[in-house]
């Protein structure tokens, strides 16, 4: 599949721009599209509005976030009913990785979806807790995750045989903190993830 934000508005590529399923015409993502990532099994396109868009395929379901049936078939864009009412506001970042994908609210909660060695997840959005910490940014990818609070503290889980945990190990089973050595008045305001590699932004 394919996808391109042509005026906002998303288009797929891997079919005719309207085509129909079982007789009836596919939704498009017409709201303004500012995000869409991808891991290995599916997608997801975040609009302006903060709604949330996932498709992808079928022999993984868990890692759409949504229900996924004759009616809502995975191949065809459709909104997790889990995002329809979130207690802290409409999404503002999503990201995604290996069989992963995670978003993030305005109010500063974190959730995460789909199949992972370390996390236990399923196939309904998992709220992240951290003793109650709020959070400023997250990335995912392919088998670890970054979560930075908004107190400027970074957590990692997952699997780190390239370093990519910052830490000498080859797996973190739960979420700790990586504690690094900045000059005065600094303090990580960003995280960003590889495939198995990882990235802050210091200001």
């Amino acid at each position: 599949t394919q996808t391109v934000i042509e005026e906002e508005i998303l288009w797929l590529f891997d079919s005719p721009p309207q085509y129909e399923h079982e007789g009836r015409r596919a939704p498009k993502i017409r709201e303004n599209v500012s995000a869409v990532v991808a891991n290995q099994t599916s997608f997801s396109a975040l609009c302006n509005t903060g709604e949330l868009w996932t498709w992808g395929d079928e022999r993984f379901p868990h890692c759409l976030g949504r229900n996924v049936n004759d009616k809502s078939p995975a191949r065809i864009p459709a909104k997790p009913e889990y995002f329809n009412q979130l207690p802290t506001g409409p999404i503002k970042k999503v990201s995604s990785g290996g069989y992963v994908t995670g978003a993030l609210t305005v109010g500063h909660d974190l959730y995460v979806w789909g199949i992972h060695p370390v996390l236990d997840l399923r196939g309904d959005p998992s709220p992240v807790d951290l003793d109650g910490a709020d959070f400023e940014d997250f990335a995912i990818g392919n088998d670890h995750v970054l979560a930075l609070t908004t107190d400027g503290k970074l957590f990692v889980v997952g699997l780190g045989s390239n370093g990519q945990l910052g830490r000498k190990v080859d797996r973190l089973d739960d979420w700790n903190e990586v504690c690094l050595t900045l000059g005065e008045g600094q303090r990580i305001t960003e995280v960003h993830a590889g495939y198995k590699s990882s990235f802050i932004i210091v200001e």
